[in-house]
């Protein structure tokens, strides 16, 4: 696909807008040492990190898309039917090598046989012929990715389901498999989540508003999808980043657009505002220095306890648009 697009792009597009580079780490690490007005990366947390740092040598902006282990939420209230359809969607697509992908399952541990049941319903469905058959699942994108994944397989001490402490949970997984935690308590997964890295996506599986408040309120995340999985990062008019370790920025439709804009304030004075501000010119006088301090807003009272309630009486900028508005009137005529 980047051979095709570095072919495809000079002929229809002007190499001076866009052009693309291929290579690999070389090439990269030398695009890096260059000044550029902003660079998006998306990737591993290890290599944004690399990124940042050749980026805050040359004090160029950074948006980072990265990953991490996206959790699932299962409670008692969810159509696991309908959810473990949804997970193991998302599990497979590209055979897990999805930043967004579910990265495992949180659920009671008296659910957990039903959820294993329904996930394997699920998998049986979309695959009848196996999912070695030819053309029926992704694979991995090489040969040291299958080692890597193949290697946390045979590590696990779990069967159906896992500890916190499996090898299966000690990173991103980034191919097909998903461990299941059971839990006595939604609080031990809270707590578990809360004490690892930031995800870029967290998943909810339930109908009681009360749980998806709770898990909305008690984390923080790239983003919180509630019985559904991975959809959001193609929903249009929903921004799309990660935060702390999995990522910082937004991209996305508007939000792409905003990113690689450049807010530049601009402003003409008119000559009238000399009418208004003139004091700010030397030499000072008390006079002067008394007209200044009517135009700065006024501080508030030092605080002796608990603030009041707001009476709607509060300092307002009114006062100072009013002259304004009155010098504009005068100068016209």
């Amino acid at each position: 696909m980047s051979s095709l697009l570095a072919e495809l792009f000079p002929k229809y597009v002007d190499p001076s807008i866009v052009r693309v580079v291929n290579g690999g780490v070389e090439e990269t690490t030398k695009l890096l040492e260059l000044p550029w007005g902003h660079i998006l990366f998306t990737g591993s947390t290890r290599v944004g990190r690399v990124v940042s740092v050749a980026a805050a040598k040359t004090l160029s902006p950074v948006t980072l898309e990265l990953g991490g282990m996206s959790p699932v939420f299962i409670d008692g209230t969810a159509d696991l039917e309908l959810a473990a359809r949804r997970i193991m969607w998302g599990r497979c697509i590209n055979a897990g090598q999805s930043c967004v992908a579910p990265g495992y399952i949180i659920v009671p541990r008296t659910l957990q046989d039903k959820v294993a049941e329904a996930l394997k319903k699920a998998l049986l469905s979309f695959y009848p012929n196996g999912a070695s058959t030819p053309g029926e699942f992704g694979r991995l994108v090489h040969g040291e990715a299958f080692k890597r994944v193949s290697g946390m397989l045979k590590n696990t001490k779990g069967t159906i389901d896992v500890v916190f402490e499996d090898s299966l949970m000690s990173c991103e997984i980034f191919g097909p498999l998903m461990p299941i935690v059971p839990v006595d308590s939604f609080d031990e997964g809270l707590a578990y989540v809360n004490a690892h890295d930031h995800p870029l996506a967290m998943y909810v599986f339930s109908h009681d508003p009360d749980f998806k408040s709770k898990i909305v309120n008690s984390t923080l995340s790239g983003s919180i999808v509630m019985n559904e999985t991975m959809t959001h990062a193609v929903a249009d008019g929903l921004p799309f980043g990660g935060v702390g370790a999995s990522g910082s920025g937004a991209h996305n439709g508007k939000y792409g657009f905003d990113t690689f804009t450049h807010l530049r304030a601009s402003l003409d004075s008119p000559s009238w505002v000399d009418y208004i501000i003139g004091f700010r010119y030397p030499p000072y006088t008390p006079k002067s220095l008394q007209k200044s301090i009517g135009m700065a807003p006024s501080l508030p009272k030092r605080p002796v306890g608990p603030p009041p309630p707001l009476s709607g009486k509060e300092s307002s900028s009114f006062p100072k648009w009013l002259i304004l508005l009155i010098a504009a009137v005068l100068q016209e005529v």
